[in-house]
């Protein structure tokens, strides 16, 4: 069974799966071909839509956030920095 942090639980758990499997892979494509080519996280972010300010939850506000995250780790990942959380 899969339970998501948002939403009803899945008829088809599989394809919940492969939804989130296929965002975090194309998004973490895309911020490590930004850090490779040397492109800011300011204007990697600027290609993403806006955050919705009355919906921080929605699709684009998470989109941002994760970008940011995302990046960063990419960043650190490129220059053999280690995160200490």
């Amino acid at each position: 069974m899969v339970v998501p942090g948002h939403g009803k639980i899945p008829t088809d758990p599989e394809a919940l799966i492969r939804s989130a499997r296929d965002y975090i892979t194309a998004l973490r494509d895309s911020m490590q071909l930004a850090v490779r080519r040397g492109t800011s996280q300011q204007q990697t972010l600027a290609y993403l839509p806006p955050m919705d300010a009355r919906r921080p939850v929605s699709l684009d506000s998470r989109l941002r956030r994760n970008g940011v995250r995302v990046y960063l780790e990419m960043e650190h990942a490129y220059m053999g920095i280690e995160d200490r959380d």
